[in-house]
């Protein structure tokens, strides 16, 4: 065959091999750039308090009830579905004095141990998960789908329900995931760091619901009412408090016990914008870290997709012309 189509067939090759590779061995090839620091060395409560600093949160009410932040294990669990006012919930617990992980933290500091839990049907090990970071509260998904066994595991946990109407979450639900969709579908083939994210929320997303596509009105909206019923029907009455964001501070202080602070209550991610992924002010401190690993892969995908077309116009050039 003429050296351009051999040069082309070896460059499709490469580029059908790459992306695996790409994906499997990111953190090879880009730690010296983006390494994250060891989990060992990140502290989470100081990084939350910049976050919220950097949010306008006054960081003296962080400090409130630190008892409660000393002592160990999960004191609060939160199982409320996505959508329901879990980022409003975080950024409370937080305010009060506890050390929350939201869903970015479970995603960002334990994504091998879900996958196992998830996908490979592992047992959960929730005490070597979250107690040598000081995590004494969880929030959204995936632990939501597990607050009875969490309980289970800490049966002087508090859990909180957060609610919301059907039809108002449905719509800010399917929103949130349309949004989603269309901004990072074509990025995860260029990041492995999006690409990792994409596969962690299908896999919550399945487990919770059934089904990832956010159409699905009827079989969602049914798997929220059987959620919601089943954390009411296994959890004690006076471990639990359904809430919603528009309760304020006055029912969470009083079931904590913990005094009301002299903030707004917050009311956070209501736009549901699918964004937070990438977005240093969506929610937490490692979130800035994720987003620069993530557009540091996507440059230089992009840099060698248009290098290699560059190579291959130069040797289909050199073919055709004498």
């Amino acid at each position: 065959p003429p050296p351009a189509v051999l040069s082309l067939h070896n460059l499709c090759i490469c580029l059908y091999i790459l992306p695996s590779l790409h994906h499997r061995y990111s953190s090879f090839f880009f730690f010296l750039m983006i390494r994250r620091p060891p989990r060992s060395t990140l502290s989470s409560s100081s990084a939350a308090s910049d976050v919220y600093k950097r949010q306008g949160i006054n960081a003296e009410y962080g400090k409130l009830c630190t008892t409660m932040s000393g002592e160990g294990g999960i004191r609060v669990i939160s199982a409320g579905m996505p959508k329901t006012g879990t980022t409003s919930m975080a950024t409370a617990l937080f305010i009060l004095g506890f050390n929350p992980y939201d869903w970015e933290q479970h995603f960002d500091f334990h994504h091998e141990e879900w996958m196992k839990i998830l996908v490979d049907g592992c047992e959960p090990d929730w005490k070597s998960m979250y107690e040598p970071a000081g995590v004494n509260a969880l929030v959204d998904a995936p632990t939501n789908n597990f607050a009875v066994e969490l309980l289970e595991c800490y049966p002087k946990a508090k859990v909180i329900l957060t609610m919301r109407e059907e039809e108002s979450w449905y719509k800010s639900w399917k929103q949130e995931q349309l949004n989603a969709y269309k901004h990072y579908f074509w990025w995860r083939w260029l990041s492995p760091t999006v690409w990792k994210m994409w596969n962690f929320v299908f896999y919550v997303n399945n487990f919770q619901f059934g089904t990832y596509h956010p159409s699905a009105k009827t079989a969602q909206i049914n798997k929220f009412r059987r959620h919601n019923a089943y954390i009411q029907a296994k959890v004690p009455s006076d471990q639990l408090l359904v809430f919603r964001v528009q309760d304020g501070w006055e029912p969470l202080c009083q079931f904590l016990g913990v005094p009301v602070p002299d903030v707004p209550f917050p009311h956070s991610n209501k736009a549901a914008t699918g964004k937070g992924f990438l977005s240093p002010d969506k929610c937490q401190l490692y979130n800035s870290t994720r987003g620069k690993r993530a557009s540091t892969e996507i440059f230089l995908a992009t840099g060698l997709g248009l290098a290699g077309m560059v190579v291959l116009m130069t040797l289909l050039l050199r073919s055709v012309v004498p």
